[in-house]
């Protein structure tokens, strides 16, 4: 089975049972398309509209591999275009949340140092300390 794709985009939107629990239909069904066909990961990853990475973990949570790079086709998979764009996509993601907490430390600093002005303005004292009794 030859899978092809018009852009990079319509290769993820077809994961979209990515974040669904595996539901017990789903598992015995991918139980018998492992064990009794030779369906490769990218194949029974298209079939289960998850992505193959999930689907491997998924069969090494069975038992049927002790390492995802044992699972049927995982090589073929990993040199393919298909495990760019994923992985390409999620190191994006990872580098847009990283910019967004930088900007929102930066304004953060920025509010600190307004708060330390205004503060230094108004040379507002410290309470003083308690006397100890003797």
């Amino acid at each position: 089975m030859r899978i092809q794709f018009s852009n990079k985009m319509s290769m993820l939107d077809q994961f979209d049972c990515e974040d669904e629990e595996w539901y017990d239909y789903e598992r015995h069904c991918l139980r018998s398309e492992y064990e009794f066909t030779t369906l490769s990961i990218t194949e029974l990853a298209h079939l289960h509209r998850r992505k193959p990475e999930s689907v491997a973990r998924f069969l090494q949570s069975l038992g049927y591999v002790k390492d995802i790079i044992q699972v049927r086709g995982y090589e073929e998979y990993r040199n393919s275009d298909l495990y760019k764009v994923i992985h390409f996509s999620d190191n994006t993601e990872k580098e847009s949340v990283e910019v967004d907490l930088r900007n929102e430390i930066t304004k953060l600093k920025k509010v600190i140092k307004e708060l330390l002005i205004v503060l230094n303005r108004n040379k507002i004292e410290p309470a003083p300390s308690p006397k100890k009794d003797d």
